[in-house]
């Protein structure tokens, strides 16, 4: 059964293989970019529904008209006729007008051979941007997929010819600066993208520029390829360091694992909860950063190496959980002070720190400093609680300070004078060594 059904449709294809080569009995005629070519109604109105249409609806015509090439037409009436068609010696142009003519007209047989040998193509740098519109053109997602997978790839390569990238489709450039797998030096990426839109006469660069990511950029390549260009502001700049998704950080361990905190009005142990957990967890934000761009921008604000600032506790008798003060800034860094309410070594206290440039995740800088901590008098003549130390902060130990800088009954002494009206005034002042502070070094744990 099988072999004659098989000679049977070898039977058939011969017939009208015959029939294409001879144009016997052929009754319609195409006209093809100024070419005449003939053909039999009733076998090309079988073979889709395009033609089905076109021809039996148009039955009293004989004359039709298709825009596409004569070679493209003649490859699609010989596969309608043989079922076969060779496509080995097609260029990837002629690729492309076969399969937009196979689409058109619903041939969808031969459109997913060409698609495949398409598919089967090599890629190069030479030829992945408009292979790449082909496939768009074309709709064929998989081997565009490859073109992009390509260029991943070989991302580095690409910014790197400037001569290549500048002839990719619009549609491939804003795919790939967006892809989190096109991995280059964003600062190459930039260059290859303005040089794009100068090459291409294209004037609305900034539609492109939400897709760079800034905040890979460094602040040295920021002023000298893309400050003068005034695409990008200093500001808009910076806020791409607050903006960035980063991983979560926290200040020192020692800190953020305190179990044994404890309310200091009364004698109820407060365990850690999640208020506090939230209270001792930063976000990323681009101190650090802003930083070293004040320094190389020429900026003079918050290049002061000395100062002095308090935090105040309003309602010491609720003070239950880790207060941090506001930023305040010396050399450039932001300094808070921390307290937190503590029993140490079976004593209820006062921890006291300060903190150097907690909330960045950058481990190149380091600062040395010395730093006093007090405990203010809210009396006339009566001293403050001072301690005093030296230290080198870096990003492996950002915090420094005391876990019982005064117990209870030290700071509620009335004699001391350090709580009125149930509030306490805590004080800070950095003096920063400016010859042993770096904000871009290999071994921030070693000076």
């Amino acid at each position: 059964m099988q072999m004659s059904r098989a000679l049977n449709d070898n039977f058939a294809f011969k017939l009208l293989n015959d029939l294409y080569e001879s144009k016997r009995l052929a009754d319609i005629t195409f006209e093809i970019d100024g070419e005449f070519i003939s053909a039999h109604r009733s076998i090309v109105a079988a073979s889709s529904p395009f033609f089905e249409r076109l021809l039996c609806e148009n039955q009293y015509f004989r004359k039709f008209s298709i825009k596409t090439t004569i070679r493209s037409f003649r490859l699609l009436l010989e596969f309608i006729y043989s079922g076969n068609v060779d496509l080995t010696a097609l260029s990837e142009q002629e690729l492309v007008d076969l399969l937009l003519l196979c689409k058109q007209c619903e041939l969808n047989a031969l459109a997913d051979f060409v698609s495949q040998r398409i598919d089967e193509t090599t890629v190069n740098l030479e030829n992945v941007g408009k292979l790449f519109q082909i496939a768009v053109d074309c709709a064929v997602p998989s081997f565009a997929e490859k073109c992009l997978q390509f260029i991943d790839l070989n991302s580095q390569s690409v910014v790197n010819s400037p001569e290549i990238f500048a002839r990719f489709p619009s549609q491939l450039v804003e795919s790939i600066i967006g892809r989190d797998t096109f991995i280059a030096k964003e600062i190459d990426i930039f260059k290859a993208l303005k040089n794009w839109c100068e090459v291409n006469n294209y004037q609305d660069l900034k539609s492109f520029l939400p897709k760079i990511r800034l905040n890979l950029i460094s602040i040295e390549d920021y002023l000298k390829y893309i400050q003068p260009t005034n695409l990008i502001t200093e500001a808009q700049f910076l806020n791409s360091f607050r903006d960035a998704k980063k991983p979560r950080t926290s200040i020192d361990a020692n800190i953020s694992t305190i179990s044994d905190m404890e309310n200091f009005g009364d004698d109820t142990l407060l365990e850690e909860s999640e208020a506090t957990q939230e209270t001792l967890a930063y976000k990323f934000d681009f101190e650090t950063f802003s930083a070293s761009f004040a320094i190389l921008s020429g900026e003079e604000t918050n290049n002061i190496t000395e100062v002095t600032f308090t935090h105040k506790i309003d309602d010491l008798k609720n003070f239950r959980r880790v207060l941090i003060s506001p930023p305040t800034y010396a050399y450039y860094l932001p300094w808070r002070l921390i307290a937190i309410p503590r029993v140490f070594r079976g004593t209820r206290c006062l921890g006291l720190y300060i903190q150097c440039n907690g909330k960045s995740v950058s481990r190149s800088w380091r600062c040395k400093a010395k730093v006093e901590l007090r405990l203010i008098s809210q009396k006339k003549k009566i001293k403050p609680l001072v301690k005093k130390f030296t230290r080198i902060f870096n990003c492996d130990e950002n915090d420094y300070g005391f876990h019982c800088f005064a117990t209870r009954r030290e700071i509620t002494n009335p004699y001391k004078g350090f709580v009125k009206n149930n509030s306490i005034i805590l004080e800070a002042f950095v003096s920063v060594d400016v010859s042993q502070t770096d904000f871009n070094v290999d071994n921030p744990n070693r000076l």
